[in-house]
């Protein structure tokens, strides 16, 4: 679709996980949730709303890649709440998780107490583990494959406290940080190349691969 990609890794299915390597509409920022003042808005599916980030980049992918449809496939994505960063957004709702010092990345995801797992879709966010395996920490700089220059959104939820719900991000240093759901960061999709696809090029920034029309 005439846009630069970076592949994250292979699904189990075996089609090709891939981050799109700026933010949409010319990074504009965008809130994860306009809503805040509960735990249940820092799920990716309660942002199916008006400024919300799910509607925000359901839209673009219609706008954008509906028409190359035929070549990605259906994700499995998970906005299962796995991994808090702070003693005050352990607990939120039915669920109880670790932090992350204590937290073992992994691409394990099932439907919490809350009732939020996996969902599938064309079109996503990277998660928490998937920003940790490409190199990526909490509060700790990291200039990875996937940090750029900008703070991005990811899908994972983050708990909540007294003043809303959180959700996490990774800013322009690498860290994988928390903020309010109400704020304003880039979006970048997620999609997934079915497999078989062919490709030209050698992968790299100067010739990067280059899917080929059936």
């Amino acid at each position: 679709a005439g846009k630069m990609w970076k592949i994250i890794r292979i699904n189990e299915n075996g089609s090709i996980r891939l981050l799109l390597n700026d933010g949409i509409n010319n990074n504009t920022k965008y809130k994860f949730n306009p809503s805040y003042n509960n735990y249940t808005y820092m799920y990716y599916s309660n942002s199916n709303v008006e400024n919300g980030i799910k509607r925000t980049l359901d839209t673009w992918y219609n706008d954008n890649l509906k028409t190359y449809e035929d070549y990605i496939a259906d994700t499995e994505f998970c906005e299962q709440f796995k991994v808090s960063a702070n003693s005050s957004s352990v607990t939120a709702g039915s669920v109880t998780v670790p932090l992350y010092s204590s937290y073992t990345s992994n691409f394990k995801c099932s439907t919490d107490a809350n009732g939020k797992g996996i969902l599938t879709s064309k079109v996503g966010l990277l998660t928490y583990d998937e920003a940790v395996h490409a190199g990526n920490y909490f509060a700790k700089e990291s200039r990875s494959y996937i940090t750029y220059n900008y703070n991005y959104w990811l899908m994972s939820p983050a708990g909540a406290n007294d003043t809303g719900a959180l959700a996490w991000f990774v800013n322009t240093r690498g860290h994988i940080v928390i903020y309010y759901v109400n704020g304003r960061y880039v979006v970048r999709p997620v999609i997934s190349l079915k497999a078989g696809i062919l490709a030209t090029g050698s992968g790299t920034s100067d010739d990067p691969y280059i899917v080929q029309t059936r």
